[in-house]
């Protein structure tokens, strides 16, 4: 239910979107015929008709990919607006959803199309009007005052070399993917020392190269060209660019590949070095929240104060959650988590201990297939952060449709 994208890409894009064109979940025999009759009249490739509510489909899409289009009728629900706010919990970008109802309601109508449906029809529907309803949600054209952006970007990155950023971000979109089934594209944004395509024992891509030295480049076909898939929801972009052939740096390209990535994922996650500075810039830049990781010494107070400062310059908005990692691995343990809140001014919002089983997957190449219960208890919480279901403190409290669709 973010702003549908089908318009803007090509005929080849629209072909390697193994998405069907259309399915629909409607209660009334003769609009199904009309949903059906419209779908050839618009020849499109793939489509499903079937007999439900948004109920079904809340179920179905749990499990399944959602469609280009989706068409949903309106159960008897005295909760018509969260009905479709648990259907944008399954639904990924990309989505356009036209919402079927009985009700003849225009603050109703007003409401949904705030929340990112691209029509709202009710029953009986008169053909002329299901036809266009329908044609303009799979062309993209809807009202100019929506502006959506796609899925929510996450940027994780340390306080320095060697804290952990790799194999938290690697598990962090793993999770998203296995667990909470939603689409992530984890970006690795260092071209030639990055460990992402490591963790996971795959090929580099040397696609990523040419998108940063052409960011025009950074359409559907190149996620599809660039990409490495583990799984059915989880994509890597990672490269290994050669030692005396140094990449151009990821900075200038960085909003064309996240918006390329936003529109088909619903989370996009990078993994980004400190330095060069002007890359961690952009993604700062790009990013909804980040976590910021570091190790409880000294040269982490410092770090860790100089980066939150420059990320609330650079972007305000954007949420850092502060993440010690392996607390005590130091030899002589460090600097005591109470010690080290006081002295970066405020506290840790997560701990992540020491697991042997994140070493080991991470030496074999591939996520560890089972964590220990503490460190899999922060990961969670870290997973539910990302989810949209943090504290009230956090700005990721309860969002409207549009907002948790992007997540």
């Amino acid at each position: 239910m973010s702003t549908p994208t089908v318009a803007s890409e090509s005929p080849e894009e629209t072909a390697l979107d193994s998405r069907p064109a259309l399915r629909a979940f409607v209660a009334h025999a003769e609009t199904r015929q009309m949903v059906e009759k419209a779908a050839i009249e618009l020849a499109l490739d793939s489509f499903h008709v079937a007999h439900g509510t948004v109920a079904d489909a809340i179920r179905v899409f749990g499990v399944e990919r959602s469609p280009r289009l989706l068409v949903v009728e309106l159960d008897d629900s005295d909760t018509p607006l969260e009905r479709v706010d648990e259907l944008a919990e399954v639904c990924e970008p990309g989505t356009a959803v036209v919402v079927l109802g009985r009700a003849n309601d225009v603050g109703l109508f007003r409401e949904l199309l705030r929340r990112g449906v691209s029509d709202y029809l009710v029953v009986p529907v008169p053909w002329p009007v299901l036809l266009r309803s329908l044609g303009d949600a799979l062309e993209g054209r809807e009202p100019a005052r929506r502006t959506v952006r796609g899925g929510r970007t996450v940027l994780v990155f340390g306080a320095r070399g060697g804290v952990g950023v790799t194999r938290l971000a690697t598990l962090l979109a793993h999770r998203l993917a296995t667990l909470r089934r939603r689409r992530v594209a984890l970006f690795d944004l260092d071209p030639t020392f990055g460990d992402v395509a490591l963790a996971f024992d795959l090929d580099p891509s040397p696609a990523l190269r040419e998108v940063f030295e052409d960011p025009a480049r950074a359409d559907g076909l190149w996620v599809e060209r660039a990409g490495r898939t583990v799984g059915d929801a989880l994509w890597i972009f990672a490269a290994e660019e050669p030692l005396d052939a140094w990449p151009p740096a990821p900075a200038g390209g960085l909003p064309a590949v996240a918006e390329a990535l936003r529109r088909r994922f619903h989370y996009v996650l990078f993994d980004c070095p400190v330095r060069p500075v002007e890359t961690l810039t952009a993604a700062l830049e790009q990013s909804d929240l980040a976590f910021l990781v570091c190790e409880a010494t000294l040269a982490g107070i410092r770090d860790v104060l100089r980066l939150l400062r420059h990320a609330s310059e650079v972007n305000a908005s954007c949420h850092v959650y502060l993440v010690l990692n392996r607390p005590g691995a130091r030899r002589g343990g460090g600097i005591d988590r109470g010690d080290f809140a006081r002295a970066v001014g405020r506290d840790v919002d997560f701990v992540l201990p020491f697991d042997p089983a994140i070493a080991e997957a991470a030496d074999r190449g591939r996520p560890p297939a089972r964590l220990a219960r503490a460190s899999a208890r922060v990961l969670d919480a870290m997973v539910e952060r990302l989810a949209g279901t943090a504290t009230a403190e956090s700005p990721l409290t309860r969002l409207p449709l549009i907002g948790r669709l992007l997540g």
